[in-house]
């Protein structure tokens, strides 16, 4: 009898995988019909400045009667930030019953390089913005010791392999600018030698930055300094971001 019982334990339970296929045919169901039902009535754009919201509707692919569901966030925000060089990041929201919302964050030039007789406007991402010329990229950062690879709109600046290293402490160099506020004050950077690199601050001081490492410390360490003798002519020296120090012209 025990043997019997064992056996009868162990057949499978026919009944509830039939259950388990009903209620996933009862989601698809539901699913499909909630697709024929929301149905994209409105698009809103918000965040655009450099670009018209009509621009940005245009290239995000998204029609009305679409259904709501299947909008994709991926598709959309890759097409938008492929079409627009300045947009640096979209948000898709989307709103029941057929609304959706795309936000936009622009970015802005903070520096340039020269490839080619032209010049390209970068962020402080060192994503290239776009190609203009000399009039164009006045006020901002010139790079200076680095030469782009095929240069293009909405593209990462690109060195190569053998100067990979030179591309991350450039962007190191740009972002720590932006960060604290100084990087309307920089003329021009010097990224030619990695192991000490620089750049000029205002119309009398020049800073030196040695090698790459430890950037934050040697801009917390800059802005210590600078408190002091912002307007004095010399050289900063942050080489070492633990002796940074001011040197007199």
């Amino acid at each position: 009898m025990a043997g019997y019982n064992t056996e009868k334990r162990r057949r499978p339970q026919v009944g509830g995988k039939f259950i388990v296929i009903a209620v996933l045919l009862m989601l698809v169901v539901v699913f499909v019909g909630l697709c024929a039902f929301l149905r994209v009535s409105e698009i809103v754009i918000e965040g655009a400045e450099l670009y018209a919201p009509e621009e940005i509707e245009a290239a995000a692919g998204i029609e009305k009667g679409d259904s709501l569901l299947l909008v994709s966030s991926s598709r959309t925000a890759l097409a938008i930030c492929r079409k627009f060089p300045y947009v640096e990041n979209v948000r898709i929201k989307r709103e029941i019953p057929g609304r959706v919302v795309i936000t936009v964050t622009e970015s802005s030039a903070v520096a340039f390089i020269e490839a080619d007789g032209a010049y390209w406007k970068l962020d402080q991402n060192c994503r290239l913005l776009e190609r203009t010329d000399a009039k164009g990229v006045a006020g901002l950062i010139r790079i200076v010791g680095a030469t782009p690879i095929s240069p293009s709109e909405g593209k990462s600046l690109s060195l190569g392999l053998e100067e990979e290293s030179k591309e991350v402490y450039i962007k190191s160099l740009l972002a720590g600018a932006c960060a604290h506020g100084i990087a309307d004050k920089i003329g021009r950077l010097d990224a030619e030698n990695i192991a000490r690199l620089g750049f000029t601050y205002g119309d009398n001081l020049t800073v030196f930055f040695g090698s790459g490492a430890e950037i934050d410390a040697k801009f917390s360490m800059l802005m210590r300094i600078l408190q002091d003798c912002a307007d004095q002519y010399g050289t900063i020296d942050v080489s070492d971001p633990d002796e940074g120090h001011f040197i007199p012209a």
